[in-house]
């Protein structure tokens, strides 16, 4: 079992300010990165376990088999492929025409006259990342 006295007495330490919040979280990280990697090298014996017995159990979680789904590919066909290309034509001119509108200016179609339309953006929160030292 993970030693959840040791997690919960790094955020007191945090908390009480006797460690900064980075390092605490660094050391969560490493433990984290661990557990993933214990977690990955189990996986097909529990997969193989689970498809001999049968679901399984513990401490609020459940295991159970969730087959493979099919996934399909269409760059080999030709009509996709043109649309496809239309479509990355059509999404490259939107993102220039939301870029000449920060700047105030409004991007038109050289061939048709047409204003570009502008496209609708959606920004994500910041967040940290974290990568191991080299």
């Amino acid at each position: 079992m993970v030693d959840h006295q040791y997690i919960e007495r790094l955020f007191n330490q945090v908390e009480d300010g006797d460690i900064e919040a980075h390092r605490a979280y660094l050391e969560i990280k490493a433990s984290w990165h661990f557990l993933e990697n214990c977690l990955e090298e189990l996986k097909p014996q529990v997969l193989q376990q689970v498809i001999d017995t049968g679901p399984a159990a513990y401490g609020g979680f459940k295991v159970e088999l969730m087959k493979g789904t099919a996934r399909h590919s269409f760059d080999h066909l030709e009509d996709w492929k043109v649309l496809k290309g239309q479509m990355s034509h059509i999404e490259t001119r939107s993102k220039m025409a939301h870029a000449a509108y920060l700047n105030g200016r409004t991007l038109v179609d050289d061939e048709t006259g047409e204003i570009v339309p502008v496209s609708h953006v959606k920004y994500t929160q910041d967040t940290i990342k974290v990568t191991p030292n080299k």
